[in-house]
């Protein structure tokens, strides 16, 4: 009979063929014994080839879950892990070699009750705008950050399987946001955040205005389900891209951007904050949150 893994690897994935392999192989250069961990990858309605690349791993448990959420895929691949802990990345990420060397460590020490961020550093991929990448380095993924405002993001988070199983695991019905709600949850429930500045991922910065344009639609998508559920007016998450728009700008003028570059940075501010107001009319109109 095999050995029970200390800690079980979960990501999620949808139409991930372009990147799934960077992920995967990076997984299989780790410099923790193959022993004490597994991973399990769940397909969350992929239409690419990304079943088919993934099978081809085969340290790889592969899950198909067909309702979107990238929460609710979690969700499944706690229904079988075998870990005592869970360490959460997405399929865009490329985990450091001594990633999970670094988890297994903390595992040892770690309160029951603690869920450790993971430090999240960027790197460019081939053809990245050069606003874009600018604009991303400034706000994307502050994992210290997050720890501050006590939430952590699921591209880098390890916890005890039971924190999460005993108290619900992530909300299903969301498709962006989960992780912050889910902290806040746990944290009421008497868990902890620590920042865990040696457990590294590193996450592509977004290439392009249309990509950054989607993740602000999938972000307020899963904040206007939030919100929605406190009773919040719809016109104080109308006024959410605006307000963002104002403290970036002040951050990107108050950054080490060379004031040539200033302008498109700025530029690139405005149109997703412009996309975000349109994004909140149009679910204000009924319309379903969207998934990316």
């Amino acid at each position: 009979m095999s050995q029970t893994p200390k800690i079980s690897v979960v990501i999620p994935v949808w139409n991930g063929e372009r990147y799934m392999r960077k992920l995967l192989d990076a997984l299989t250069r780790q410099t923790a014994m193959a022993e004490s961990f597994e991973v399990i990858v769940v397909d969350n309605g992929s239409t690419d080839r990304t079943s088919e690349i993934v099978s081809g791993y085969t340290f790889v448990t592969l899950l198909s879950e067909a309702k979107p959420g990238s929460y609710r895929a979690r969700n499944r691949a706690l229904e079988i892990a075998r870990g005592e802990y869970v360490l959460f990345t997405d399929a865009d990420c490329v985990p450091d070699p001594n990633w999970l060397e670094e988890a297994l460590r903390i595992s040892e020490k770690s309160a029951d009750n603690e869920i450790h961020a993971g430090r999240i550093t960027l790197f460019q991929e081939e053809k990245c705008g050069k606003y874009a990448t600018l604009f991303e380095s400034l706000q994307a993924f502050n994992q210290e950050s997050n720890v501050a405002k006590q939430h952590c993001v699921t591209a880098n988070w390890l916890c005890k399987k039971d924190l999460l199983v005993s108290n619900g695991g992530f909300r299903a019905d969301l498709l962006s946001g989960g992780d912050f709600e889910c902290s806040r949850r746990l944290i009421g429930c008497g868990a902890r955040i620590v920042y865990a500045p040696n457990l590294v991922v590193a996450h592509p910065t977004r290439a392009d205005l249309a990509s950054l344009v989607h993740k602000r639609r999938r972000v307020l998508g899963g904040s206007w389900t939030l919100e929605k559920d406190k009773g919040t007016s719809p016109l104080k998450l109308l006024a959410s891209p605006v307000q963002m728009f104002l403290g970036q700008s002040k951050m990107i003028l108050r950054s080490d951007i060379g004031w040539r570059d200033r302008p498109g940075v700025l530029a690139i501010a405005g149109s997703v904050a412009v996309a975000g107001v349109f994004e909140v009319l149009r679910l204000i109109t009924g319309q379903p949150p969207h998934r990316s």
